[in-house]
């Protein structure tokens, strides 16, 4: 029997990834038809208060999530060079999102300050998880090309 640290970090049967790609595409597809639902409604009424323009803007932001990561769990590309299951890219792209959205609900005359700090913190997290990433691909990059 192996201890539970190695059962936890050994990879997830493939048909079970697919099974969850699956189901996280729906899911995204789901969000994605509620997010352009709620634009078109945005666009018709004329005018954008903080409170839809953030809850938008943090629902077209899962969605892409959401398809994003059911793209890679249905082609079995879990495994990244730099072990994570987004590039860096990715998680600079949702930082610059949530970034946005919080500077929108922070300039707003009635906002509120449960969204700025949850804003707040998944902006943080996402640039510093991009950061860690960058760091340990280079890392990667540097160890392999030592002479």
């Amino acid at each position: 029997m192996r201890p539970n640290s190695d059962h936890l970090r050994a990879a997830a049967p493939r048909p079970w990834e697919m099974v969850a790609g699956c189901v996280l595409g729906l899911f995204g597809v789901f969000l994605g038809a509620i997010a352009a639902f709620v634009s078109y409604k945005l666009l018709i009424r004329g005018t954008v208060d903080a409170g839809p323009l953030i809850f938008l803007t943090v629902l077209w932001a899962v969605c892409v999530l959401c398809v994003i990561t059911a793209v890679r769990l249905v082609r079995g590309r879990t495994a990244r060079s730099d072990g994570g299951l987004f590039a860096p890219w990715i998680l600079s792209l949702f930082g610059c999102v949530f970034l946005l959205a919080l500077l929108v609900a922070i300039f707003q005359p009635d906002g509120e300050l449960a969204p700025i700090g949850i804003l707040l913190t998944l902006t943080c997290g996402s640039f510093a998880l991009a950061f860690q990433r960058r760091r340990a691909k280079e890392g990667a990059l540097g160890s392999n090309h030592d002479t």
